[in-house]
């Protein structure tokens, strides 16, 4: 027995899925746009758990047809999506870039994107606009809810009825407690968690029981109670932004106006008369089409034309192409599926899709086992030259990543003079200061996202970011040892983008605890790293990053060659670089009378523009880091050795 079907719900898909659209496309009026994914867990759950009381009453419960109808449901517009994005991503992407990719799409088809995605720099993070399937970690947050759910429900309403709702009640309220406990500390981790979103789902679910129950409220209320939803979703649109723990708290103004619209705005209700105004029930019907291809749709616009260049008529000529074939695959492979092709055995369609999944977990694998020039039919010839362009500057040898002890291929001659010592920065130091003199006598010690500060690391966003921080902790501590205990070394260069400690996050001590991050604590902790190398007679220099403006100089290169864009329009301008790290740089001016600073940017840059390539070489490879030919033509122009060894 089918549920009653409502256009207002329709309509409220709607105004879910379009924030996030114009969110995404960088409408400052929709900042709180994201908020959208909220209103469809909410209406996910009151939608499949109506469905799923109707077959309980009905005795014709079934997990095989629940999941069934799930496949049929999600699986074929997303299959079309990921192929349309193998395409685009195997035609126009560097091979970093498309082996990134070809990982979430094994991460996408297990339904643990949302995992996949936890690992990286967090939702809102700029890097994450370049990947065509970072909004897929809703769906694999709804199909983990949803392998739990149906059996949990099965098993209380037969054997327990009494206690369905307080055990949902009591995991809403866990849930939500999760949330507001991880939003502060790991934020990454609480925006993708399935744990700090279940409670969502879970009060679209809990509204359903009530319905199922015929709860009665007064009808005088429905069109206050609903217009009240209705407002509080449209002021959390524009409100509710990235500076909020979230999900969290402040998450009940989506959830809870939304669940007011599904109580209470029926079709005889003002909102429920709105809501179900023909556009916004096309929209609502199209809007699962259309959250999957607007994401890709954008990353590929971005790839193409780059993201500076694309500005708010071009957005919205994007969400135009964006609707257009979310109405395509909604007519052409959502609806024949769902509706034609329903097989009476619902095994069927889980083999057929299975098979599927299989076929692209195959595809996606070989695609992330890409290195370096690796040449593959029908790409175009010019990727496998770019890729050598583009591959990470690791300095001396790829083996100097947290290595201990230190190898002698990390080492100019057994009795290195100077030490290089810092993050990935260091690395194209490293090799800089090798070619900037052919008696560089030098040692890399370097670890990525690694500071070279001593008893404390800087904390992202995520859980492996806090074992990563206790293993940079760990690893100066070897540098500080290996230091002492090797005579030969004078000169400790230090080298790090700082980049981590003047965002909301936190430190790491020695002791494994936790503190506020901030830069007053980093220019605290510079000062007495540099005061604890003096106190071992080691004269410490800092080298700074090379000038950076935010923008990813490799991709922006790609396009050039790729496209036949300007070149010019990935030349940083000055003001640009010295704005973008500005905060940090004033630590580096406040160092000044303790310690030698040698400023890269004067190497690079001249009174308006920095330099990022030399005739035919790209001197950067992404956002921060120098390419091998950025390392050589530093070192061409500037002797790094010479000017380590005249500090002190």
């Amino acid at each position: 027995m089918a549920i009653d079907y409502r256009r207002e719900i329709d309509g409220l898909r709607a105004i879910a899925v379009l924030p996030v659209v114009f969110n995404h496309a960088g409408f400052d009026l929709f900042k709180g746009g994201f908020i959208g994914v909220d209103i469809f867990f909410v209406i996910s759950g009151f939608l499949i758990t109506s469905i799923l009381l109707t077959d309980l009453d009905t005795q014709r419960f079934s997990l095989l047809r629940f999941y069934d109808r799930r496949m049929r449901r999600i699986l074929p517009a997303l299959f079309l999506v990921i192929a349309a994005c193998f395409i685009f991503g195997y035609l126009w992407m560097p091979s970093i870039q498309l082996r990134e990719f070809s990982r979430s799409v094994v991460a996408v088809n297990l339904f643990i994107s949302n995992f996949f995605f936890m690992d990286g720099n967090g939702y809102f993070d700029t890097a994450q606009h370049l990947r065509p399937l970072l909004h897929t970690w809703s769906l694999a947050i709804e199909e983990q809810f949803y392998l739990v759910f149906p059996p949990i429900l099965y098993l209380s309403w037969k054997f327990a009825p009494r206690l369905l709702v307080p055990i949902l009640f009591g995991a809403a309220v866990a849930s939500l407690a999760t949330a507001q406990l991880l939003g502060p500390n790991t934020p990454n981790v609480n925006y993708f968690s399935p744990f700090s979103r279940a409670w969502e789902l879970i009060v679209g679910s809990l509204l359903a029981i009530a319905v199922k129950k015929e709860v009665c409220f007064k009808e005088r209320w429905n069109n206050s109670l609903s217009a009240v939803g209705l407002v509080t979703i449209l002021f959390s649109i524009n409100f509710v932004d990235s500076r909020f723990t979230y999900p969290g708290l402040w998450t009940l103004l989506p959830v809870v106006g939304t669940a007011l619209v599904i109580a209470f705005g029926n079709r005889n209700t003002l909102v429920g008369r709105v809501l179900s105004f023909k556009p916004l029930v096309v929209v609502g019907l199209i809007s699962y089409s259309m959250y999957l291809w607007h994401q890709p749709v954008f990353v590929f616009a971005r790839f193409r034309f780059g993201e500076e260049n694309l500005n708010a008529i071009a957005y919205l000529f994007l969400i135009v192409i964006t609707g257009a074939l979310a109405y395509g695959s909604y007519s052409f492979i959502e609806q024949p599926i769902r509706r034609k092709w329903r097989s009476t055995r619902g095994s069927l369609t889980i083999l057929a899709t299975l098979f599927i999944c299989f076929a692209v977990l195959i595809a996606g694998a070989r695609f992330t086992k890409i290195q370096g020039r690796s040449t593959l039919p029908f790409r175009p010839p010019e990727i496998s030259e770019l890729d050598a362009k583009l591959s990470m500057n690791l300095g001396l040898s790829g083996s100097c990543d947290q290595t201990n002890p230190v190898p002698e291929i990390c080492m100019t001659e057994p009795t290195p003079l100077v030490a290089v010592w810092g993050d990935s920065l260091a690395m194209h130091t490293a090799l800089a200061v090798k070619k900037s003199d052919p008696n560089a006598s030098i040692v890399q010690l370097t670890r990525t996202n690694c500071s070279p500060i001593i008893g404390y690391a800087a904390i992202g966003t995520n859980i492996a970011d806090r074992i990563h921080a206790k293993g940079c902790n760990d690893f100066n501590k070897r540098v500080q040892r290996w230091l002492t205990q090797t005579p030969s070394i004078k000169y400790v260069a230090l080298v790090s983008i700082f980049n981590r400690w003047n965002s909301p996050s936190l430190a790491l001590t020695e002791k494994e605890e936790t503190v506020a991050s901030s830069l007053l604590l980093l220019s605290t902790e510079l000062k007495n790293t540099v005061t604890w190398l003096r106190e071992n007679n080691l004269v410490p220099v800092l080298i700074t990053p090379p000038p950076i403006d935010g923008r990813d100089i490799g991709i922006c290169y790609f396009r050039s060659v790729m496209f036949g864009s300007p070149i010019s329009e990935c030349t940083i301008q000055r003001l640009d670089a010295e704005s973008f790290q500005k905060e940090i740089n004033e630590i580096f001016q406040s160092l000044e009378d303790e310690i030698s600073i040698l400023w890269l940017d004067e190497t690079f840059c001249d009174t308006e523009t920095c330099s990022v390539t030399d005739g035919e070489k790209l001197l950067y490879n992404d956002r921060i880091h120098l390419s091998y030919d950025g390392s050589e033509f530093l070192g061409q122009h500037r002797n790094l050795y010479k000017e380590i060894l005249k500090s002190h």
